[in-house]
Formats: structure tokens, sequence, C-alpha cells
């Protein structure tokens, strides 16, 4: 693949939500899970649109980190 790969993490997707408070109630359950620490230089926030070719994927939101934070 020549686009190579970039570290991500999925924390989620969702196509339909049937309960959205049932939903909110596990998000909420999970508040205090630890996924550890890594260092990043940004924080996207992705949407992939599913073709017959394959996903196509943007970016809805990039947040550049801020140098010493």
């Amino acid at each position: 693949d020549e686009r190579g790969f970039t570290p991500h993490l999925t924390i989620g997707r969702v196509k339909f939500i049937r309960d959205k408070q049932t939903v909110l109630r596990k998000l909420s359950e999970l508040k205090d899970l630890y996924f550890g620490e890594q260092l990043i230089d940004s924080f996207k926030v992705k949407k992939s649109t599913l073709t017959s070719r394959g996903p196509i994927y943007s970016d809805l939101l990039v947040v550049k980190a801020e140098e010493g934070s």
C-alpha cells in the first residue's frame, strides 16, 4: 500500500442508534477506562464513507497538539 501506515485508535463506530440513552449510559460506564499513554501531534475525528472500491476517509475535525503540552 503506497499510503503507508498511520497509527490510530478507533474508539467506536456508529451506523444507527436505536436507543441513544443506552449508548450514553454504556459510554458513561467506561469513563474511567485507562488506555495508557502515547505522545501525539494531532487529534482527528474521521468519517469513513464505504464505497464498492473500499472506504474513503475524510477529516471532520483536526486539532494540532501544542508544543510543550
